[in-house]
């Protein structure tokens, strides 16, 4: 088994981990889901992975087989990409928080923006409830801690209950190229 920290491009190929299979870890550990509960669902959608199997993908002794990826990121409720690795391997985040914080870019300034109208988080949960959108007090408090990401569709009802325009909850361009990394900057670009 590897150590962590080693530097991968210097091991034997056959001792480089399956890369799929940490970002799998990764996703299916920060949803709060088990990999008996993961192998259930894609066995409900007729596809014959088990728990052992999503196992040896995550440590890395198995490969994930490509017909896989896009059920099981679909069962995470994730993009594809998610899983992916990058294109020469050059924007690995150094952690898991950073990897989810540059999945949702307006959470701090959402709430900058609740606390500029002296707004708790439930009081925004509240407005949000009145406009049609099932919220709690909790996910407001994911959102603004960057732990969920926010679609696009969400950013438009933020905007419209704290009565600002939609550009405000938008980063910057330099606030991009901090975030993303190369690879990402090539397909915005």
């Amino acid at each position: 088994m590897i150590a962590r920290g080693k530097n991968y491009s210097k091991l034997p190929m056959k001792q480089i981990p399956c890369k799929i299979g940490l970002r799998l870890r990764a996703l299916r550990q920060s949803r709060k889901q088990t990999q008996a509960s993961l192998a259930e669902e894609c066995r409900q959608r007729g596809f014959t992975i088990t728990r052992t199997k999503l196992a040896k993908y995550e440590i890395g002794t198995t490969q994930v087989p490509a017909r896989f990826i896009p059920i099981i990121a679909h069962v995470l409720k994730a993009d594809i990409t998610d899983l992916l690795p990058p294109v020469g391997g050059e924007d690995r985040p150094n952690s898991k928080i950073a990897l989810m914080r540059a999945r949702n870019l307006s959470g701090k300034r959402i709430q900058f923006y609740r606390k500029k109208r002296k707004w708790t988080q439930r009081r925004l949960a509240s407005v949000l409830r009145t406009m049609g959108i099932s919220t709690t007090r909790e996910i407001i408090a994911n959102v603004e801690s960057q732990r969920t990401r926010v679609r696009d569709y969400q950013l438009v009802y933020f905007a419209k209950a704290l009565q600002i325009p939609l550009e405000l909850l938008l980063p910057d361009f330099a606030d991009y190229t901090k975030t993303f990394s190369v690879h990402h900057l090539r397909k915005i670009c």
